[in-house]
């Protein structure tokens, strides 16, 4: 397909585009990255981006790397987006990256280095202050060694002047884009420019956007949303995008609308936990300042999306403009590089929950709403990319109404997998059994179709989904079963289940055979500690179970629909089972701390920090506070970088003073943060050495 939503991809690739859009906005501000959340603000023009592109990409022509694949090693920020068009200019393969979490620089750096081995780029754009930070790594790591490290804050402006365009077409790799599943063996989607040009049309043909469209978001550089909605979106419609961090929003979530509010954007997206954030985040004194009527679009998709979540945002700021017809639920994946459906915001479908375990679907009347689910409508079933609903084992396409595998093929379609033939084969190069010659992405997701529109019912595969993230539940196991010695390998079902409109995780493990005293609490402690380490997950439920006791099948494989079934229907006889209480009180987290009665004695302001942050993780990771070591790491309590945000942001409201955002990474444990912060409230004193 040559010619799609007006644009020949042929001819149109993301360097022309932009190219063209200097010419047109020149002096435009098409960025606005809010350094604090708030009020610091770092601008791009157009004409700063372009520069800052040919520097990059002439620097990249120079020392070899067209054609090359780049690592980009960045935090969420305006560098990111600069060195992201630097490969695209250069005709390199730009690899967009997991940042290494300074919080757990050690354990994420797995990840990092996964991702290094898949790709085996030849260079590394990266900042002078991470070049310093990774030494350590890059001397241990034989894949660091291999790497062309280069800090992009340092390579000599006048490079810009000898950018040569460089030779690339429609079918031209522009990307790898990995995606968020197994931490053991990632998966770089291959995207072209014909591939992205196709689906920022699809973009705009279901979004609206325009030249005067202005969006502002959080979510992360390197998630396919933000890559795609925020940094070439902007550039491809010549608009305006106003971003933040995401640790930023996390903090305080009110920011986001805040800024919304501040440069009356009207297409914002984000994952449903962003939303749900809001609300649960926000005080009603906070809201009064907030006018969101220009909000026009509001994108919600990347995870599975609730009318709960919906209703309940849509209710909580519909007296500061919010309508709950602005909300565009949308159905993609990076395989399709982001859009695959969307544009209609009949929010949702009255189905009997019985019809969904048959396959059919049958409408529920408005008599009878007893049993009845909400299933979300996630767009049209657009002309540009075909989208069908397939039996899974026969390969035969299903009529309306039918429950089945989601397919698509289309010029958003990717390549496939970098380096996978064998997985690429699998999911991109699927055909029904009627003989036909078209190809089609296998989606691994279920739904139906009901008069052209898309709704999404569940999970073909056991994936987990939880905020936005993906996650394979035998990475989990593997986890789980060796991180104790009583604990029985390959006897570990893990799985999620909804509560409370979020999804949370579950973990059913055998115990081994023939053991005369077992402490099931520190095998919990145990199973918490490594889960969260290792995949930054806090855990909902541990089941412990005698040996035999987990339902496999013939061949030994672990039935995890089966499981979870028996868990929720409370069929299952525990040799222990833990569960996380949600009910959580914190109500001495919102008291002011009173320094008047302090401020003389060091000591017992660093006592009362202390008292603060055990009750406060006891109160989070529902640990009894006598089991909480104030010289241990608060990460090997199940903390997660929402709870970072979380505590830093209550901390604030407590002590009255303002604590940097990079805090938890020097000061780690409980007395080491007590002692800084005592030093703080004191008038900036360090006391370190004091208690």
């Amino acid at each position: 397909m040559e010619d799609f939503l007006g644009y020949n991809l042929k001819s149109t690739n993301i360097v022309k585009r932009l190219i063209d859009n200097v010419k047109k906005y020149g002096t435009k501000t098409a960025y606005i990255f809010l350094k604090d959340g708030e009020n610091d603000q770092q601008k791009y023009s157009y004409e700063e981006l372009d520069w800052t592109a040919r520097l990059i990409g002439s620097y990249l022509q120079e020392i070899g790397a067209v054609g090359q694949r780049v690592i980009l090693l960045y935090p969420s920020g305006l560098e990111y987006i600069g060195a992201f068009f630097g490969c695209l200019y250069a005709g390199a393969i730009a690899v967009p990256a997991y940042p290494p979490d300074p919080f757990r620089l050690e354990i994420s750096l797995k990840r990092f280095i996964s991702i290094l081995k898949d790709a085996m780029p030849s260079a590394a754009l990266t900042t002078s202050s991470n070049i310093s930070m990774l030494k350590q790594f890059i001397s241990k790591y034989p894949e660091f060694k291999k790497i062309h490290w280069i800090a992009t804050d340092n390579i000599p402006g006048h490079k810009s002047l000898y950018w040569q365009y460089p030779d690339i077409n429609s079918d031209t790799i522009a990307y790898l884009q990995y995606t968020s599943g197994s931490t053991g063996s990632p998966k770089g989607v291959i995207i072209s420019h014909g591939n992205t040009v196709a689906n920022l049309s699809l973009g705009n043909y279901l979004n609206n956007f325009s030249s005067e469209t202005r969006v502002a978001g959080w979510v992360p550089l390197y998630h396919d949303l933000g890559l795609i909605a925020y940094v070439m979106g902007t550039v491809y419609n010549g608009s305006q995008c106003i971003f933040m961090s995401p640790f930023h929003f996390l903090q305080k979530p009110i920011r986001w609308l805040k800024a919304i509010t501040r440069f009356q954007t009207s297409h914002n997206a984000a994952p449903p936990f962003g939303y749900e954030l809001c609300v649960k985040k926000s005080t009603i004194q906070e809201r009064k300042n907030i006018d969101i009527k220009c909000w026009k679009v509001a994108g919600i998709g990347a995870e599975t999306i609730r009318y709960e979540v919906i209703k309940q945002f849509a209710d909580t700021f519909s007296l500061n403009g919010f309508s709950i017809n602005s909300f565009y639920p949308t159905y993609g994946m990076a395989e399709s590089v982001l859009y695959v459906s969307g544009g209609y915001n009949e929010i949702y479908n009255n189905i009997k929950f019985n019809a969904l375990s048959n396959g059919l679907i049958i409408q529920a009347n408005k008599d009878d709403q007893s049993n009845v689910k909400k299933i979300i409508c996630c767009g049209y079933t657009n002309n540009y990319h075909q989208i069908i609903i397939v039996d899974p084992k026969a390969k035969q396409k299903l009529k309306d109404k039918k429950v089945g595998e989601i397919w698509i093929t289309g010029p958003s379609v990717a390549k496939g997998y970098f380096n996978r033939q064998k997985e690429t084969s699998t999911t991109f190069n699927a055909y029904l059994s009627d003989n036909s010659d078209v190809s089609y992405l296998r989606t691994g997701d279920l739904g139906f179709i009901n008069n052209g529109k898309l709704f999404i019912t569940g999970r073909l595969k056991d994936i987990i989904i939880i905020r936005g993230k993906n996650y394979y539940p035998q990475d989990i196991e593997q986890t789980v079963e060796i991180c104790h010695p009583d604990l029985r390998k390959g006897c570990c079902a893990v799985f999620s289940i909804e509560e409370k409109n979020e999804e949370h995780l579950i973990i059913l493990q055998e115990l081994k055979k023939n053991i005369n005293h077992i402490n099931e609490n520190e095998i919990i402690y145990k199973i918490r500690e490594h889960v969260s380490n290792e995949h930054y997950l806090n855990v909902f439920a541990i089941g412990l179970l005698k040996a035999g006791t987990i339902v496999k099948t013939s061949s030994g494989k672990i039935q995890r629909n089966t499981c979870k079934k028996k868990y929720l229907e409370k069929k299952i006889t525990f040799v222990k089972l833990w569960e996380l209480n949600n009910e959580k009180k914190q109500k001495f987290l919102f008291t002011k701390f009173n320094k008047t009665n302090n401020i003389d004695n060091n000591t017992k302001i660093t006592k009362s920090i202390i008292q603060w942050l055990t009750n406060y993780i006891s109160d989070m990771s529902q640990i009894n506070e006598k089991n909480i070591d104030i010289y241990k790491s608060i990460y090997d309590y199940g903390v997660d970088s929402i709870m970072i945000a979380q505590i830093l942001s209550d901390l604030e409201q407590w002590l009255g003073v303002i604590i940097e955002d990079s805090f938890f990474e020097d000061y780690q444990t409980i007395e080491r943060i007590a002692k800084k912060l005592a030093g703080q409230v004191i008038g900036g004193k360090n006391i370190e050495n004091f208690y």
